[in-house]
C-alpha cells in the first residue's frame, strides 16, 4: 500500500471516529432527557456500540499510522524513522607497498675502471655503511693521493642503486651504479665505467 493512500485512509478514519465520539456524547445527553426505561435502555446499547466502534477505529487508525511512519513518511514530531538498519560499507584495507630493499655495501672492495680514452686502473674501497649513508676511504697506486688511504665524503645507498664521491686535486667526482650481492658496476661522472667485487 503506498504512502498516500496510508495517509488518506488515517484522515477518514479520524473523521469517522470523531463523528462516532460525537454520536456517542448525543446519545448520553439523550438517554438523560428520555422518559420511558425502554428507550432509554436502547439508546444507551446504542451509544455503547457507537463508544466499541470509536474505540475500534482509533486502533486501526493509530495502526495505520504507525505502518506509514515505518514505511519513511514524517512522524507526528516530525521525524523520520529509517525503514531499514543502514548499509555498512566496507572499507578497502590500504594496499601493502614494497620498498626496496637496501644491500649492505659494508667491506673491503676491489675496484676496476675504465676511462673513456682506452686508459684504466685499479683501486681498493673500504666501505661503512650506516643506514642510507656510506663512509668511504679509498687507496690507489696512481693520482695525486697514490699509495694512501684517503678519507673521501659520504656516499649513498637507495635500495640497489649507490653513489660514491671522490675528491681529487680539489675537485668532488661521482661513481654512481647498481649494487648487485657481492658486485657492483656503473659509470664515472668525468667519463667511463667501473666493476667492483666485494673482498671481505
Amino acid at each position: 500500500m503506498s504512502v498516500e493512500v496510508l495517509t488518506r485512509r488515517i484522515a477518514g478514519f479520524r473523521r469517522f471516529a470523531a463523528a462516532a465520539s460525537l454520536l456517542a456524547i448525543a446519545a448520553v445527553v439523550l438517554i438523560s432527557c428520555t422518559g420511558p426505561d425502554r428507550e432509554k435502555e436502547q439508546l444507551r446499547k446504542e451509544a455503547e456500540l457507537a463508544r466499541k466502534e470509536a474505540d475500534l477505529l482509533k486502533r486501526e487508525s493509530e495502526l495505520n499510522k504507525n505502518k506509514l511512519n515505518s514505511a519513511g513518511a514524517p512522524a507526528a514530531d516530525g521525524s523520520t524513522e529509517p525503514t531499514s538498519d543502514p548499509i555498512a560499507v566496507s572499507t578497502p584495507e590500504p594496499i601493502a607497498v614494497a620498498t626496496p630493499e637496501t644491500n649492505d655495501v659494508s667491506g673491503s672492495w676491489s675496484v676496476n675502471y675504465k676511462f673513456n680514452d682506452g686508459g684504466g686502473g685499479t683501486m681498493k674501497w673500504k666501505l661503512n655503511q650506516q643506514g642510507a649513508k656510506i663512509a668511504m676511504s679509498s687507496y690507489s697506486e696512481v693520482g695525486g693521493n697514490s699509495g694512501i688511504w684517503v678519507t673521501n665524503p659520504p656516499g649513498k645507498i637507495n635500495g640497489n642503486q649507490i653513489t660514491l664521491f671522490f675528491t681529487e686535486k680539489g675537485e668532488t667526482v661521482s661513481y654512481s651504479g647498481t649494487v648487485s650481492g657481492d658486485k657492483m658496476n656503473g659509470r664515472m661522472s668525468f667519463g667511463g665505467t667501473w666493476t667492483a667485487r666485494k673482498q671481505s
